[in-house]
């Protein structure tokens, strides 16, 4: 017999339309909380209490607990999803990636970002589940990236997608808080041209051209 609809097992990421809004209402607490209190005074009774949901639901999504459950709240809200646009050169690739992470970062993200670096430092679960959830994906999507314009021809060096990988959150997340300014076009043609296309196409000396 069919055993109907089933709950996606990916931590947060549930299939059905009600649990797809159980899940939203609980991240939206997680994240009104986290700003009011900081992660350290966060906890899973308080987001239970402030979603209206039960602790059960809660560790039902995010069974690693508090940690995961921030972390996926966070990247809930980036919108529209980072995905490897292939434009027709690493240039305007690069490019079209800041920019969509440009329009989905707003100074509270990068508040929330600032602070949850902080706690990681102490807290070992919420790093285990930045690097899980965050760093792994991202690093997925730098390596694609330069895949696709080793595809075309285009010359990259050897550890492109590593140094791709390890500059853009410094480049973004600094930016925004040293400096108090958002990260717009000028900022980001600034960071592809002088930054970006200098470090990943360098040729050592020596090499073949």
């Amino acid at each position: 017999m069919p055993t109907g609809p089933t709950i996606e097992t990916t931590p947060g990421r549930p299939s059905r339309p009600a649990d797809v809004r159980r899940v939203a209402a609980i991240c939206d607490a997680a994240l009104e909380l986290l700003q009011e209190v900081g992660y350290d005074r966060l906890t899973v009774d308080a987001i239970a209490a402030h979603a209206h949901a039960s602790k059960a639901t809660l560790y039902r999504h995010w069974p690693q607990g508090k940690a995961q459950l921030v972390v996926t709240a966070l990247e809930s809200r980036s919108t529209p999803p980072l995905i490897c646009t292939d434009t027709g050169s690493l240039r305007s690739d690069l490019l079209a990636l800041l920019g969509t992470v440009a329009a989905s970062l707003t100074r509270e993200d990068v508040g929330l970002m600032a602070g949850l670096l902080l706690a990681m430092r102490s807290d070992e679960d919420l790093a285990a589940a930045v690097r899980e959830q965050v760093l792994e994906d991202k690093e997925g999507l730098a390596q694609r990236l330069i895949a696709q314009a080793e595809a075309r021809g285009e010359y990259v060096r050897p550890n492109a997608a590593v140094l791709l990988h390890e500059l853009l959150p410094a480049l973004l997340f600094t930016h925004p808080l040293l400096h108090g300014a958002p990260i717009d076009d000028p900022y980001i043609k600034h960071v592809v041209d002088d930054v970006l296309l200098p470090v990943l196409t360098h040729r050592a000396a020596g090499a073949n051209n």
